[in-house]
């Protein structure tokens, strides 16, 4: 039934593992003291390696930028706004071909946009946006949308989608790059990992802020 859902993902077999385990516990009583025993440990030990190993992926390396990109951003934009140049600017702050961004690491008043860490008398707000796998085209539309009216704009995406660079290339945008952040694995775009594998920021979340070219 799995190989008939569109998209897919390694996360979709953990409701099988209880009734693997069920299946096999009584296979898995015969052999340890029978003649297969060996066989056994090598049976173990493969799995054991290959959960290491999907450990360090799917929990350290995939899309393993994101929170720091986060906790980087708002720390730089804290230290901005108790400047003492400090201006009445907003932030916003935009997320493309990354893993959707958890809110909660930009806390912010309650019933208003304005970060925690602000003057008690500050106007400034702080705002975020998801676009996903959004094509180019549309990143460039909805960052072009934002500059302006005293707006610092900062994107975050994933160094091996090359965003950066192809929005200044193509579109009336600059990018001033801020932060390299890593390590950072993006398997949806794993077929790029093959032509960039050498270049070090295609294994990190890329934060540049945007100007108008």
């Amino acid at each position: 039934m799995l190989s008939l859902v569109p998209h897919q993902e390694p996360r979709f077999l953990v409701a099988l593992v209880g009734p693997m385990v069920l299946a096999l516990s009584h296979a898995y009583d015969s052999v340890q003291t029978g003649p297969q025993h060996k066989g056994l440990k090598r049976l173990m030990s493969t799995w054991l390696a290959f959960n290491l190993l999907a450990g360090l992926v799917y929990g350290v390396l995939h899309q393993g930028g994101v929170v720091p990109a986060m906790e980087t951003v708002y720390s730089d934009i804290c230290s901005s706004a108790l400047s003492p140049n400090a201006s009445s600017t907003d932030w916003h702050i935009v997320f493309a071909h990354t893993y959707m961004p958890p809110h909660h690491l930009l806390p912010r008043r309650a019933g208003s946009l304005v970060p925690m860490c602000f003057p008690d008398d500050a106007s400034s707000h702080l705002m975020l946006s998801d676009l996903a796998g959004a094509h180019e085209h549309e990143i460039a539309a909805f960052l072009l949308g934002l500059l302006g009216n005293s707006t610092r704009v900062i994107l975050v995406s994933s160094g091996v989608s090359g965003l950066p660079a192809a929005l200044q290339q193509h579109h009336q945008l600059t990018l001033a790059p801020i932060h390299s952040l890593g390590p950072h694995l993006c398997l949806e775009k794993a077929p790029l990992y093959l032509q960039n594998a050498l270049n070090i920021d295609s294994w990190s979340v890329l934060v540049t802020e945007v100007f108008p070219a």
